[in-house]
């Protein structure tokens, strides 16, 4: 349905498509059907972006939404959805040494944000562009629009309109993400994807694994809410005995609401985890999300005392199994990042980029120049890298070495 709004409508050029803003609850609530339709017709639907999990994120603070929407409309009908958030954000200048960063400089800025990978929109450049222009219209007076890890292209997607005009640049390049189509069953995906070799490193890893002081192997699946509680505590003690809290990284418990969200998620059929056990001993966890036939990886991590076992990667391959063995989904999601354990699992990949879309100013200048510089020395180190066959090492000792 068209939901009606008291907020300005704008046409673009062509005169096909016209957007307008939605930011209250009652507009929000109006435009959730509507919003769900377009949302599942993406190639690849994000939970993140389904209405029911953007506005329980961002709760409502004092009875006011804290989402708002920018909608496209072809001649009166809904066809893409904007979201963006108002966030807190700091541009920071910082080092990054072992076990910490040390910030330099940090500076706020207003911002909002627009959640997940691609825009909720037809495959259609004049559609995009007139959500992109409807976008930036409406945040005309906000510092900068970040769109993390996105398919979306800035660049070549706003107009030249001087007062919706914007600095765009990517602070982290482009992020492959690895992936796994899923066809067949696993012992075809194995054949197909591994040499010899590999397969039979998996089958060796695994059963070394199972002989290990006598006790079973298990793979434990977590996907609904009664199971929350005990997979966290499961976690958390993998966690605290692997290399990603040795380097400072976040626990899966980052605050009292975390295991709330879980069990919520889990009630909506999103979450999907899973833990390695040998005997009673977790010793490797996966958490993901589940959604339209679809598991994306989010969070994992192995105990470093069963690490010359290769924990980790008996987990990953136990999951992918069991993925298989569901018929319940096409494509398995490693999430950002081509680390190389992802490279030999994978069978496709795309690219995604954190951009931001910052407001013409002096002051914006300033505040941007030093991560500006850093982004360009950095490339310019990758590039050199990769030109000696150098960069998994260099990866590999950053992951070991330097904080997260």
């Amino acid at each position: 349905m068209s939901v009606p709004s008291a907020y300005p409508r704008a046409v673009d050029e062509g005169g096909r498509y016209s957007t307008r803003v939605v930011r209250t609850g009652d507009e929000l609530d109006a435009l959730t059907d509507d919003w769900v339709r377009c949302w599942s017709s993406l190639p690849r639907a994000r939970v993140h972006q389904h209405p029911e999990m953007l506005r329980y994120d961002h709760p409502d603070r004092n009875g006011l939404s804290t989402v708002s929407a920018i909608v496209l409309e072809d001649r009166g009908a809904v066809v893409g959805i904007a979201p963006f958030v108002e966030v807190q954000h700091a541009v920071t200048w910082k080092l990054r040494l072992p076990r910490r960063h040390v910030t330099i400089l940090r500076f706020q800025v207003s911002a909002v944000e627009v959640p997940s990978e691609d825009l909720i929109a037809p495959d259609d450049p004049d559609a995009r562009r007139a959500l992109i222009d409807g976008l930036f219209e409406e945040c005309r007076a906000i510092d900068v629009i970040r769109f993390p890890y996105s398919g979306a292209r800035l660049r070549t997607l706003q107009k030249a309109k001087r007062d919706t005009r914007r600095w765009v640049w990517a602070p982290e390049g482009d992020t492959p993400v690895l992936t796994v189509r899923m066809k067949g069953d696993f012992a075809t995906y194995l054949r197909e994807t591994l040499i010899k070799k590999r397969r039979d490193n998996v089958r060796r890893e695994r059963a070394i694994l199972e002989r290990v002081d006598e006790t079973p192997l298990r793979l434990r699946r977590i996907a609904t809410a009664d199971e929350v509680g005990h997979f966290l505590d499961q976690a958390e003690g993998v966690f605290a005995n692997s290399w990603h809290a040795e380097r400072g990284a976040n626990s899966l418990r980052k605050d009292a609401r975390t295991e709330e969200r879980f069990r919520w998620q889990a009630e909506h059929g999103w979450l999907r985890c899973y833990v390695l056990l040998k005997g009673e001993e977790p010793i490797a966890f996966l958490l993901g999300l589940q959604c339209l036939r679809e598991f994306r990886a989010l969070r994992t991590a192995f105990s470093a005392s069963w690490a010359r076992y290769s924990p980790g990667k008996v987990l990953w391959f136990s999951a992918l199994e069991d993925l298989y063995e569901s018929g319940e989904f096409d494509e398995f999601n490693f999430g950002y990042g081509a680390w190389e354990y992802k490279r030999i699992m994978a069978t496709d990949s795309y690219t995604v980029t954190t951009q931001e879309a910052i407001r013409p100013a002096l002051r914006n200048a300033v505040i941007w120049s030093g991560p500006v510089v850093y982004s360009v020395l950095r490339a310019a180190a990758e590039a050199a890298l990769t030109r000696f066959d150098l960069r998994d090492r260099a990866e590999r000792w950053s992951r070991r070495h330097l904080a997260r």
